[in-house]
């Protein structure tokens, strides 16, 4: 089978890309991805500078001599080349995913360093359906988990991440290969069946993987939908975030709205309780909590946070349980509590904590009335905000127009969901939700694995 690189790839692709990332590991999808990428930059007349970058896990013996087969294949095919080694202390569980994590921290570095803004993988149909599959064996039944990989998201909402092999099967990549004489690395963890993706890819036939395709296809336009209704409903209901609340009209909304307003709300409440992905059932139990306003039961907490629903609006804050206390180091960029990033450019250690009642009065007293009286004073959310303590001060930058006195410290709202990965089919969630929880004060200072300055993310023409 033939391969069309116009089927692969779109102009709209590259637009305003100067430099791409490619991510090779050495086995076949990544080498043919790279040498696939390369011929369609050539062809198009595309001048962007290309740079493989393979990331050494150091979970294998072999690793460090496969990277420099690549440094070495991508040398004679005048290839720039880069093997960037994850140098953390490996985890005893999780390996997989903690590995899945730091790489693409580390593709991310490569982008810092290169001015890339984009990063392409090779993955393929077939890690496509093994995703799709792994995912209902886990008894998922929504189109979030089973839309598996987007051709598109974003990382560290910065950098374009790009698949553009997942509508191919890796033995059509692997016969491109051995037509142009390239060898390939077989790594030994995709052939052992203690991992559940190989157990699945041994039994994939043609069938499940054209029923899977076609399967992952529609809980793709579902979730897009969804996402574009969700978005609709965040200026409908007019979400807005008020000091530590963050507010919802519910007179716009129409009957037939609860169960998008439920999916809208759910994210909101993960996202305030400083939470990566909701509670099993949120959005079960939240439709059950809106039917229960009629017995009187205004008020749940979940995902650590607090669920307030009146006549006329729902609000949403932090629940004032487990809010963390940490030191913030000369240097150091921290995220608080799942709501905040927070870095420091000075020389003295700070101390990161939610203030007390006490602290909260005292500096609304010290405001002056014009700023006191303009803000919502609602003491229960104020004291899970992040206050900042110096040596000789402290700072609650949500009471003060997010104005630090400290001028060492940077500080910036953050979607936790959405901080790290975003995927297209979430991006008209993000745009919406961007104006209303971009806040920064201070200066924000760049660290190795605290990643980037938020701002509104280049979300390309996907």
């Amino acid at each position: 089978m033939m391969i069309s690189l116009s089927s692969l790839f779109d102009q709209n692709d590259f637009a305003g890309i100067d430099c791409i990332i490619a991510a090779v590991s050495g086995g076949s999808d990544s080498l043919a991805m790279l040498f696939l990428l390369r011929d369609y930059l050539v062809r198009s007349g595309w001048k962007q500078r290309l740079v493989a970058v393979t990331i050494d896990h150091g979970l294998r013996d072999e690793s460090a001599s496969e990277a420099r087969d690549v440094a070495e294949l991508c040398a004679r095919n005048s290839i720039v080349h880069e093997t960037l080694a994850w140098r953390e202390e490996k985890p005893v569980r999780a390996v997989s995913e903690r590995a899945r994590v730091a790489r693409y921290n580390l593709l991310c570095e490569a982008a810092e360093k290169y001015g890339a803004r984009m990063i392409v993988t090779g993955h393929t149909l077939d890690d496509q359906v093994e995703t799709y599959i792994m995912r209902l064996l886990r008894g998922g039944n929504s189109s979030r988990g089973l839309a598996a990989m987007p051709r598109l998201s974003l990382l560290w909402q910065k950098f374009r991440l790009l698949r553009p092999f997942l509508g191919i099967r890796r033995i059509t990549l692997r016969n491109y290969l051995l037509k142009r004489g390239i060898v390939w690395i077989d790594d030994p963890t995709n052939a052992n069946p203690h991992y559940e993706r190989v157990r699945i890819r041994n039994c994939l036939d043609d069938k499940t993987v054209l029923e899977a395709r076609k399967a992952v296809a529609a809980a793709a336009r579902k979730r897009r939908e969804e996402a574009e209704i969700i978005a609709a409903l965040v200026l409908k209901s007019h979400m807005r975030l008020r000091s530590e609340r963050l507010w919802f009209d519910l007179q716009p909304l129409g009957i037939d709205e609860g169960e998008a307003f439920a999916a809208l709300v759910t994210l909101a409440t993960v996202i305030m309780g400083g939470a990566e992905h909701p509670i099993v059932n949120q959005k079960l139990k939240l439709k059950e909590f809106f039917v229960a306003q009629d017995n009187g039961l205004h008020r749940i907490t979940m995902s650590g946070a607090v669920i307030e629903m009146t006549g006329k609006f729902l609000r949403i804050w932090r629940e004032k349980r487990n809010l963390a206390s940490c030191m913030l180091l000369p240097g150091q960029t921290v995220i608080w509590d799942g709501r905040y990033r927070v870095s420091n450019s000075g020389r003295e250690t700070v101390i990161l904590r939610a203030p007390t009642q006490l602290e909260v009065r005292q500096i609304i007293g010290e405001l002056p009335a014009y700023i006191a009286d303009a803000h919502d004073l609602h003491f229960p959310s104020l004291e899970t905000t992040c206050m900042i303590y110096g040596k000789n001060d402290f700072d609650l930058p949500v009471l003060n127009r997010y104005s630090l006195k400290n001028g060492d410290i940077g500080l910036q709202r953050i979607i936790l969901p959405f901080d790290w990965l975003v995927s297209e089919y979430d991006l008209a969630i993000l745009k919406a939700f961007l104006p209303i929880f971009t806040i920064k004060a201070g200066k924000m200072i760049k660290t190795a694995g605290n990643f980037h300055d938020l701002g509104p993310p280049n979300l390309g023409n996907g």
